[in-house]
């Protein structure tokens, strides 16, 4: 009797101490998908982050989300990547390409006004040439909108009316924004800038 009792305790224990492993875990890799600018750390993220949600609830079937009282606010199921989150994934990206000998970042700013302003600098460095800095672009948006405008150099915003691309309008979908980012990494000014640092920097290409 006893030592049915012992071995119950025992389990509960284990079972506890499964559950909050599982869900410490869950709460780890959500975080890792969600703040990481690697792309590849993000799938790494999401892959682990569903394997131990599948584990949690097969072993916990009664941990199921709480049923959701709001009314449909519009948003899809689908997930859609938001500007910031492109941005920085092609940051990301430029070091790998040059061996981190150039990289980029994204940086914010909220600007305080009667409705807040949001603008992300898309920055260039070395630091290989103490930390050098050079802002390539910027991309504007106000928080009660969903459209965003770029902000380029002249040389860039004639490169781009070459290509048929006008920054005049705002932009309203992530495929205009990807198509517009796309064609600034690959304009004359951007690809010079990136490869005077990478000679400065001492990168042998060879």
């Amino acid at each position: 009797m006893k030592d049915n009792k012992a071995n119950q305790i025992i389990s509960q224990i284990s079972l506890q101490e499964t559950k909050t492993y599982l869900h410490d875990s869950i709460q780890h890799w959500d975080g890792e998908q969600k703040f990481s600018t690697n792309v590849e750390q993000k799938k790494r993220a999401a892959y682990y982050k569903e394997a131990f949600h599948s584990v949690m609830t097969t072993l916990f079937p009664e941990e199921e989300s709480p049923e959701s009282l709001w009314p449909d606010i519009g948003v899809s199921k689908q997930y859609t990547k938001t500007f910031d989150v492109i941005l920085k994934e092609q940051a990301s990206l430029l070091g790998s390409l040059t061996k981190n000998f150039v990289e980029a970042k994204v940086e914010v700013k909220v600007t305080e006004t009667v409705i807040p302003l949001v603008e992300w600098s898309f920055i260039i460095f070395s630091s290989m040439l103490s930390d050098y800095h050079y802002r390539l672009f910027r991309v504007r948006a106000s928080i009660m909108s969903e459209h965003v405008g770029f902000s380029v150099s002249d040389v860039t915003k004639k490169f781009l009316e070459d290509e048929g691309i006008s920054l005049d309008a705002s932009v309203k979908t992530t495929e205009e924004f990807g198509n517009i980012l796309k064609r600034i990494l690959h304009s004359p000014e951007t690809v010079k800038i990136v490869n005077a640092l990478l000679s400065q920097s001492g990168y042998n290409k060879n």
